[in-house]
């Protein structure tokens, strides 16, 4: 039935302005890129001991996007959550090097 209102938004007739959303679209897509390059060279250059608790960061970016974009202010369980994520990253971090395993590799960039 076409009498409800979520069934006349999807079913609406779709609009896009190309000329507006595609420099949008060129830039998420060369900043992602960027960002996938700098991601996997950096576990290409150093183990993952040392490059994932750089990767954790992520926390503290999606929830200072989310305060200043959504208004959404993260939860106290949302705070123990990334507490206890980021301190076992940085356990796992302190427990290879006390094992004297070998944290960057030798290898150069090419």
């Amino acid at each position: 039935n076409f009498d409800y209102p979520t069934s006349q938004f999807i079913l609406r007739k779709w609009f896009s302005n190309l000329e507006f959303s595609l420099p949008y679209m060129i830039f998420i897509g060369v900043v992602g890129a960027t960002g996938f390059l700098c991601f996997f060279t950096a576990y290409r250059v150093a183990s993952p001991a040392v490059v994932s608790p750089f990767e954790y960061s992520i926390l503290v970016w999606a929830s200072l996007n989310g305060w200043i974009f959504f208004d959404e202010i993260p939860s106290q369980r949302t705070i123990v959550g990334m507490i206890l994520i980021v301190s076992g990253s940085i356990y796992i971090f302190m427990r290879e090097k006390a094992q004297d395993q070998s944290i960057a590799t030798e290898k150069p960039l090419r």
